[in-house]
């Protein structure tokens, strides 16, 4: 079976028993072409992990695509973009990366395609980043993303309770010609070949393509409710089951829309190429027509976004599918916040509707385009459609504020509440801004926005926030 290794490229004179089917390069523009004979592999990092594989999985075969071409190996997102869709064009059925990147405005262009790859039943593995921060593709929802345990040795791996990520053993014994040996260390780009091998020796018993992305990992870790999907991020070219009209912010959707269709669900038919739905439950329980998605879909579609609480008997009937509902957003009640010199700048938003949906997106875009690490909270219907963090009812905003703050260690956390007992975290340094008023003004940490703003408004907005917090 084939894998796609993107790395520094293989060298097989170093490891003769590895197969490299197509050696590829990838530069700086994004060409993706041959790797030519001076085109030398100076560093071994991809060659290792290939061997680690080739070690665990005799059969394997692979696909080089070299994107690092110096010794501080780093590429950029064009490389990885380009790499990545090469191998979604091609359809290598496994695609591995002991590499991510956490630069936050490489997420929208990486979560786009791992998608299309999801959809495709393409199965990602990726190393997290060593530093323990927030990195893609590995934290995204359906890649198997995997961290070094050294308590385990040779192919070993597990799932902790409570965990999304795959620990897997990074320690292995390697054979050099001719005839030396040496082990690998502790590191998480050696943790991840170990389950890439796994996933190979499970393809290869049944065929490419034949198995989902969410029966490959139940098939891996044994448990078919071990997956943790934290948010829908592989959604992508969907179609949107609106039945009540709901209203929706087009330009800030987090994926492609085909089409929004506001009718009764059963009426739809999916042409056979799309592979991921979106179904928006009626807000008013009175609209809500006891529509099954699970019998209407199953076998149909790939992923799903469920707009509300998915009944348990048509979550069964989706097996197949990656699944994320509403009942996906769990905050633990009990969590600590994280030390001062690790919280992020808190920007809390009074505000309600659309309106204040719209202000968040074209912030946190501005935060992002400028390389801040920023996510938003919030408590408005739909949100999630926006990439947003929804936060259910009931859910305190401290509690909520303190798990998004250990689980992506944002720079920038944008706040809006607008369920009901949620309250508002106004702490001491934190920035707040109240959109409505009549005429807009802007003091040290309080801003007033006029409720018909535009964009000269947000523009002087931001610069006023960067300002507080520099």
């Amino acid at each position: 079976m084939l894998i796609a290794l993107i790395d520094d490229g293989i060298d097989t004179s170093v490891f003769p028993e590895i197969r490299v089917k197509y050696d590829l390069l990838v530069e700086r523009d994004g060409v993706v072409r041959e790797r030519a004979a001076d085109d030398r592999i100076i560093t071994g990092h991809g060659t290792t992990c290939a061997s680690i594989i080739a070690k665990y999985a005799a059969n394997a075969e692979f696909c080089s695509l070299r994107i690092f071409h110096r010794e501080n190996l780093r590429a950029s997102c064009a490389q990885l973009a380009a790499a990545m869709e090469w191998c979604l064009d091609a359809r290598i059925p496994i695609v591995h990366l002991s590499l991510g990147t956490r630069q936050p405005n490489d997420y929208k262009r990486i979560r786009s395609i791992v998608a299309r790859l999801i959809q495709q039943r393409q199965i990602i593995v990726a190393a997290c980043s060593n530093s323990g921060d927030y990195s893609i593709p590995a934290h995204l929802s359906g890649v198997m993303g995997t961290i070094a345990d050294p308590g385990l040795k040779g192919a070993e791996y597990t799932l902790l309770p409570g965990s999304s990520l795959i620990h897997a053993s990074s320690r292995h014994t390697l054979f050099l010609p001719p005839g030396h040996e040496f082990l690998t260390h502790t590191a998480n780009s050696y943790a991840a070949p170990t389950v890439t091998a796994a996933v190979h020796n499970i393809l290869e018993r049944r065929e490419a393509f034949s198995m989902s992305v969410g029966q490959v990992y139940t098939e891996l870790v044994g448990d078919p409710d071990s997956m943790t999907l934290v948010r829908p991020d592989f959604i992508e070219d969907a179609i949107i089951l609106n039945p009540s009209g709901f209203p929706l912010l087009k330009q800030h959707l987090f994926f492609n829309c085909l089409a929004e269709f506001q009718c009764p669900p059963e009426v739809v038919q999916l042409s056979s190429d799309c592979k991921s739905l979106v179904y928006l439950v009626p807000q008013d329980s009175r609209l809500v027509s006891g529509y099954d998605i699970g019998q209407g879909y199953a076998g149909k579609i790939e992923t799903l976004l469920y707009g509300g609480s998915l009944p348990e008997r048509e979550r069964s009937m989706l097996s197949e599918a990656l699944v994320w509902s509403e009942d996906c957003c769990c905050y633990p009640q009990d969590l600590f916040s994280p030390p001062s010199s690790d919280q992020p700048a808190i920007i809390n938003l009074h505000g309600r509707g659309l309106r204040a949906i719209d202000l968040m997106c074209r912030l946190r875009d501005m935060f992002i385009a400028d390389g801040y690490q920023c996510r938003g909270l919030c408590g408005f219907p739909y949100s999630y459609l926006y990439d947003l963090e929804y936060v259910p009812a009931g859910v305190s905003a401290s509690s909520a504020i303190a798990h998004l703050s250990l689980l992506c260690r944002p720079d920038i956390l944008i706040c809006n509440f607008q369920g009901p007992g949620q309250g508002v975290v106004d702490e001491e340094g934190s920035y707040s801004i109240f959109l409505g008023n009549d005429e807009g003004s802007n003091t040290g940490s309080l801003s007033c926005l006029k409720a018909a703003y535009d964009d000269q408004d947000i523009v002087s907005l931001y610069h006023n926030i960067l300002g507080y917090f520099s």
